[in-house]
């Protein structure tokens, strides 16, 4: 962590060098620009450069060979620093597409513990239940033999006996004192073709 904190100092350092280098040139231009009589820097010209003297010429050499120098040796350690940023952004890919393959996998190992323990509960949930029918049965009936088919029969009576999507309601049949409904319901179902055990409320 202390090597990439360093690696971002070092790049932030060579951002306001840049921008400080770029100030010196347009500083540098303009006196350039005033010791050849010209407007700007686009009228440069060798005839305009012949005109100054050899003492104004040499100092503008060398402050433009000063300038160069330090900005070419700072793009160099730039350049290193900028190939240490890849190899920085690269690790901190790859950390992050291990820290997501963590993820899934700890996702996974979730679900299934999840399942697991669903499974677990279920299963016991209906051994107990069974195990306390079977309790009730024996204290009921304690010299009869329980088989699996007489459960089986019990099990079927307990459905049949709590369906109620068998169930039918009628609603509009008027009912006199002189008239049967249970009649009319018998009449009803013989339309229907069905035959049912109906009971009239």
């Amino acid at each position: 962590i202390m090597e990439d904190t360093d690696l971002l100092q070092r790049l932030s350092g060579h951002s306001t060098f840049f921008n400080e280098a770029h100030e010196d040139f347009n500083a540098l231009i303009s006196n350039v620009a005033k010791a050849t009589n010209c407007e700007s820097r686009i009228v440069f010209s060798v005839e305009k450069f012949e005109k100054p003297v050899k003492k104004v010429l040499s100092n503008l050499m060398y402050n433009m060979y000063s300038q160069l120098n330090s900005i070419v040796g700072e793009t160099l350690t730039a350049m290193k620093d900028v190939e240490e940023l890849k190899s920085f952004l690269i690790r901190s890919q790859e950390s992050v597409i291990k820290l997501q393959r963590e993820l899934l996998e700890a996702k996974a190992n979730q679900l299934e513990s999840v399942q697991t323990a669903v499974k677990s509960a279920v299963q016991d949930t209906v051994q107990a239940e069974i195990k306390s029918y079977s309790q009730a049965v024996l204290k009921a009936s304690p010299n009869t033999t329980i088989t699996e088919e007489s459960l089986k029969k019990v099990v079927q009576k307990a459905v049949s006996e709590d369906d109620r999507s068998r169930n039918v309601l009628i609603f509009g049949l008027k009912e006199t004192d002189e008239e049967k409904l249970s009649d009319k319901v018998d009449e009803l179902f013989e339309q229907i073709e069905v035959k049912p055990h109906f009971e009239a409320v």
